[in-house]
């Protein structure tokens, strides 16, 4: 039997299981709904003509403001056929008598256009504008109207014949004869327009259930196997670990699958009749394999909190995960910059965001040169292969916790290999590489600091635990920190690379290693401390304390990495600066904290 038919015979029980009863029958009138819905939306948003349509499109940048546009092509834009009818009769009154006090928007916009014809008149301007000056001259002489200059006592009108938009609302005056036209309010989108925003939906919905949806119904279904003791029984039955992990995970992305197959169909239906269909395709790609990944670490911290933890209360935080995520990454992908774009290979979210909105805007892409968008293309290339390692090797490991085989939930060349993984995305990730400050001071610092939840997350994967039939081994705590010392000689060397100044490191100061292995030693003994033993509310918050101390590590070592001659005794110790209590108390605490956890930690052993 092949693999993809073991795996699917794996899924079944659980994909059954998930669609019992009537609730496949649901499920596809769901999707079904949730499609129509998603063509209604995006009709009614293209082509709706209300005050709520509206705003919508302005704040995604489809319609320029009202405002802008009576003002630049001299126009009256009006919400109803009342608002029409009368607006037209004042319009047609034109001009007016100066001695009425009645005020209408007609009246306005013709006193305003006087004031700028005006001002244009009176304005220098270059030898190519003469004709139109004197077609704004003659207008006025022609309605009769003083050609003196405005005085900017009363009221000041800016015209410049160097700013474009200010000639063509000229024109545009002068062409409507000083009497605006009155518009009835209609989208201005096209039938092109509206189909590249109902892609656009399609699209969101569709990266909505795969990378938040899915990895929050995996994980809380793992959450609730553990809660509930009924996941060793499934140990226990002819599947193997990984065959048991997936079937489970498929039971619960079916669901998803049934919901997005109709976006997907939406969202390429629309790419290819108004867009680009090779980024939607790459697009689909990346959320899925960021559904991967995403799942994987659902089911990990579902494995991890099950027992703690009842699964609606998992769930919930989960979802506030997952959608904090997905938030962050859809605004990088819809506003990306240059020195953003490796965000698009640590968050699968603006990856999938950038190449949808790509694919259906093919003339607003985000880069004007072909540098800035082979940067980007890059990024996601690097971003998916890295985040599909990354998924592997959660999978890996959850078959080890679930299965209680190998010892350790990673190897040591496992978690070798997500370290350099994660440190790769990160520093892609990281914009400082592009900014204008002190490279290795923004690099290596911000990208360490990035690296210590994944370096800590490795850290308690490599720990040993107890297997079937057999006691847990002891904690080897020096050698699981020279592993941790590794990886950040690894992120060092990557950093100074990425640079391409490695003569850099000669020029650190000793202080700044001094501080940097001290807080890997408070960063790896916290994480082995969490995993060690069971801690009581007094050692959580030891833990919670100690975890924000380590973090002042940072900006000691970045006043150290400061040229030299520049540094003070009181460097060494910032709290010093403050007082001299505060100076003792920080050099206590510098001993205190590694010495408690280390001693806590050979009493776990």
């Amino acid at each position: 039997m092949s693999k993809l038919a073991q795996l699917r015979s794996a899924a079944l029980p659980f994909v059954t299981r998930a669609h019992r009863g009537g609730r496949l029958r649901r499920y596809v009138l769901l999707s079904v709904l949730l499609g129509i819905l998603t063509l209604v939306l995006g009709a009614w948003v293209s082509f709706g003509s209300g005050p709520f349509e509206a705003e919508i499109r302005r704040g995604f940048g489809l319609e320029e403001s009202r405002w802008l546009r009576e003002q630049q092509e001299f126009v009256i834009v009006v919400d109803s056929r009342e608002e029409f009818a009368q607006m037209s009769a004042q319009a047609a009154s034109l001009p007016y008598d100066h001695h009425s006090m009645d005020w209408n928007r007609p009246k306005d916009a013709y006193d305003d256009a006087v004031r700028f014809v005006t001002q244009a008149t009176w304005t220098d301007a270059p030898r190519g504008a003469y004709a139109l000056r004197d077609r704004a001259a003659n207008l006025l002489s022609s309605h009769g109207l003083s050609n003196n200059p405005p005085d900017p006592d009363t009221y000041y009108t800016y015209f410049s014949w160097h700013d474009q938009q200010n000639v063509e609302r000229l024109e545009a005056i002068l062409a409507a004869d000083l009497t605006p036209t009155v518009e009835l309010y209609r989208s201005p989108l096209t039938v092109v327009d509206g189909i590249r925003l109902t892609g656009a939906i399609a699209g969101g919905i569709f990266s909505l259930l795969l990378l938040v949806i899915a990895p929050l119904l995996v994980g809380t279904q793992m959450a609730q196997e553990v809660h509930e003791n009924t996941l060793m029984p499934l140990t226990g039955t002819a599947l193997r670990t990984r065959e048991l992990i997936l079937g489970m995970a498929a039971g619960a992305l079916s669901i998803v699958g049934i919901l997005a197959a109709p976006q997907a169909l939406i969202l390429l239906a629309t790419v290819a009749a108004a867009g680009y269909l090779l980024p939607a395709l790459g697009g689909i790609a990346v959320a899925v394999v960021g559904c991967f990944f995403l799942s994987m670490l659902g089911q990990l911290l579902g494995y991890a909190l099950g027992s703690q933890r009842t699964p609606g209360v998992l769930g919930m935080g989960l979802l506030a995960f997952f959608g904090f995520i997905g938030m962050i990454g859809a605004a990088f992908g819809l506003a990306p910059h240059k020195q953003t774009i490796g965000v698009f290979a640590l968050l699968p979210e603006a990856a999938t965001t950038h190449l949808f909105r790509s694919s259906l805007l093919p003339h607003e892409l985000f880069f004007n040169n072909w540098r800035l968008a082979h940067q980007a293309d890059f990024a996601i290339a690097v971003g998916t292969v890295g985040i599909g390692l990354l998924g592997l090797l959660g999978l890996r490991a959850l078959e080890r916790r679930v299965g209680r085989t190998g010892g350790s939930a990673l190897t040591r060349s496992e978690a070798l290999l997500g370290a350099f993984v994660t440190t790769v995305l990160v520093i892609l990730a990281n914009p400082a590489r592009n900014a204008s400050y002190t490279p290795i001071e923004a690099s290596f610092l911000i990208t360490l600091a990035l690296l210590s939840v994944p370096f800590a997350i490795f850290l308690m994967m490599r720990a040993p635990f107890a297997q079937h039939g057999a006691e847990r081994k002891p904690l080897p705590v020096v050698a699981l920190l020279s592993e941790l010392a590794l990886w950040a000689g690894l992120h060092g060397v990557i950093t100074l690379a990425a640079l391409g100044r490695p003569e850099l490191i000669a020029a650190v100061h000793p202080m700044v290693f001094a501080y940097l292995g001290w807080y890997l030693l408070v960063l790896g003994l916290l994480s082995l401390r969490v995993v060690a033993r069971p801690m009581g509310i007094g050692a959580r918050v030891w833990v919670a304390f100690s975890a924000l101390f380590a973090m002042f590590a940072f900006p000691h070592m970045a006043a150290w990495m400061r040229p030299w001659g520049h540094h003070g005794a009181a460097d060494a110790l910032l709290f010093l600066q403050v007082s001299p209590f505060l100076g003792f108390v920080q050099a206590v605490l510098l001993v205190l904290i590694p010495w408690t956890l280390w001693r806590s930690l050979r009493r776990a052993a």
